[in-house]
């Protein structure tokens, strides 16, 4: 049995500044940074030693990974990217949340030049899946990736469960278990983790 922990990039400089950040490049805030070393702490704590560590190819997942697991290179797979959000990318949260309340499908996002959220679980799956293909039956694997890739990547496995459970935050880390195939993925649980405990106000 195989586990996997999904774990979101630490904080950026868009994240602070509520700003929708999708494929744009925003470095690590100094809160960012120590969100994600203090995960690689969390995990060397419960001896979790990790046999292969694979990342979005965007910077931020490449600095939290080096920052959560610097003992292991991190493979860069294009199907953990963020979500391409087209024209909507730098707008605000809430300027992003009116017009995502205007309408009522998944492919909204199309209409602003970005990527069909549907598409985005589709490419985050077949990565999965070569993740496992490539990977030993016992292993402990750690993928460092994104808020939206991430969560529809979750739903995609186990939707009900996804939504009851789910938590936004940096470095919140998602604990699934499977063989070596995609019909074998369990959804454990959605942790925030302990980058949570963390006092932004000290890092300003």
């Amino acid at each position: 049995m195989k586990t996997i922990y999904y774990v979101r990039h630490g904080q950026t400089e868009l994240n602070a500044a509520k700003r929708v950040q999708g494929r744009i490049n925003s470095d690590l805030t100094a809160l960012g940074q120590m969100q994600a070393y203090i995960t690689g702490q969390y995990f060397s704590d419960q001896q979790i030693h990790f046999d292969a560590v694979y990342r979005s190819p965007l910077e931020r997942c490449k600095d939290t990974a080096m920052l959560i697991c610097p003992y292991k290179q991190a493979v860069a797979m294009d199907g953990f990217i963020e979500t391409g959000y087209g024209k909507l990318e730098g707008s605000s949260v809430d300027e992003f949340q009116k017009v995502k309340g205007k309408y009522s499908n998944s492919a909204f996002v199309k209409k602003f030049g970005g990527e069909d959220l549907e598409d985005v679980a589709i490419r985050g799956r077949e990565a999965f899946r070569k993740v496992l293909e490539e990977t030993a039956d016992d292993a402990t694997i750690l993928i460092i990736g994104h808020g939206s890739a991430g969560f529809h990547l979750a739903q995609s496995f186990d939707r009900n469960r996804a939504r009851a459970m789910r938590k936004f935050g940096n470095c919140l880390i998602y604990t699934y278990h499977a063989e070596n195939t995609l019909d074998s993925v369990v959804l454990e649980s959605i942790e925030l983790g302990p980058a949570a405990l963390l006092d932004p106000e000290r890092f300003q």
